[in-house]
């Protein structure tokens, strides 16, 4: 279990520090992309460790029409789609009806990032990339923001991508191994209800508090020596 999501970081970062990939890097070589919102909490205590840059990765996850919670695939920031084809088929859903769903989680996508990045591109070249969230459950949202890492240019793309997670799924877990450099995760227990049910404390974070941090990043990302 983990106090709140501060807490999960601190504890994510103690395990990254000896990491090979982690260790012969700099920290000026490492760059944490947290999945907003609650992802950002735990993205920030895990650079306050590791003194290093954080920003966002923005994903959505598509929402089963109907069962908006029920996530049958995501969209990333420039706008690819990552979509769950063997849940979509057990479900009989086409792209026909999932069109409504993909047209709003866009929308929300490209405003996010205007929202929390004022519409900047993230910079993650030659760096070590370490994805967070608050937790994974089917995994489709990173799944979608590994797929948009890997996507990027060679000249563009980060040195190695890990997955740090405080708790997952061991069937996720499996799954995203194959296609991270590494995945570290604290937590991965066979009865996986939420989330939420790992942590004392599990308050929704809102957009205010998402600022707030990554402006407080900035600003001493912008302090720090390079």
């Amino acid at each position: 279990m983990f106090a709140n999501r501060s807490d999960a970081g601190r504890r994510l970062a103690n395990e990254l520090l000896s990491h090979p990939l982690i260790r012969q890097r700099s920290p000026a070589g490492l760059h944490v992309l947290s999945i907003p919102r609650g992802g950002v909490v735990v993205g920030q205590a895990l650079a306050d460790v590791l003194r290093c840059a954080h920003d966002v990765i923005v994903v959505r996850k598509i929402g089963c029409p109907g069962q908006e919670e029920f996530a049958v695939g995501a969209i990333a920031e420039d706008g690819r789609i990552a979509l769950n084809a063997h849940v979509a088929r057990a479900l009989r859903l086409t792209m026909d009806d999932l069109m409504p769903q993909i047209e709003q989680v866009r929308a929300r996508v490209a405003d996010y990032v205007q929202r929390f990045r004022q519409g900047a591109p993230l910079n993650v070249t030659g760096k070590v990339a370490i994805l967070t969230d608050d937790g994974i459950a089917t995994g489709e949202t990173v799944k979608a923001a590994l797929a948009w890492l890997r996507g990027q240019s060679r000249d563009a793309a980060p040195a190695a991508t890990i997955v740090a997670v405080p708790v997952c799924p061991p069937d996720t877990a499996r799954e995203l191994t194959e296609l991270c450099d590494a995945l570290v995760c604290l937590l991965m227990p066979r009865r996986f209800g939420a989330v939420g049910q790992f942590y004392d404390e599990f308050e929704q974070v809102d957009d205010v508090q998402v600022r707030h941090i990554l402006n407080s990043a900035r600003g001493a990302a912008a302090d720090r020596p390079s």
